[in-house]
């Protein structure tokens, strides 16, 4: 007979700046469901929970930043290593913050100035990608204090 199999919950490993764990939509489900199937494939119910999540940009972000497996922020790793980050020289890097923080403070939206920053031709700090809002929130987080 086939030993019991065991069905873990998602849960997060708590850290004074991931509030945002409360609010996720997969919070206590079958955490089997973020996890790619035998195929090699994405779980449907995994995106499709994503979808809809009130703290999807904070899921996201939590993985790039840990290196986290599975589904997270509706990305599967293959997803956010497209998307990975490539150094920007320094003088490059204070020159988009200046421009980040100026647009910012004129009132710009932060849509708005990922539009400009593309448009400018800044290049961005993820490999072979376009400047988005998470870019542009982590820039303002760092010189604003925005959250």
């Amino acid at each position: 007979m086939a030993p019991a199999r065991l069905e873990q919950r998602v849960t997060f490993d708590y850290s004074p700046d991931a509030v945002w764990q409360d609010q996720a939509a997969c919070k206590g489900m079958n955490s089997e469901l973020f996890f790619m199937t035998d195929d090699g494939q994405p779980h449907p119910t995994a995106r499709a929970v994503c979808e809809g999540c009130p703290v999807r940009l904070d899921c996201l972000e939590y993985a790039q930043r840990t290196r986290s497996v599975g589904v997270w922020g509706g990305t599967t790793e293959e997803d956010r290593n497209r998307g990975r980050r490539r150094a920007i020289p320094t003088d490059e890097r204070d020159r988009v913050c200046a421009f980040v923080a100026a647009n910012w403070e004129r009132g710009e939206t932060i849509p708005s100035i990922v539009e400009r920053l593309n448009a400018e031709g800044f290049r961005s700090p993820r490999v072979r990608a376009k400047w988005n809002v998470l870019d542009v929130l982590d820039i303002l987080r760092r010189v604003e204090g925005v959250h």
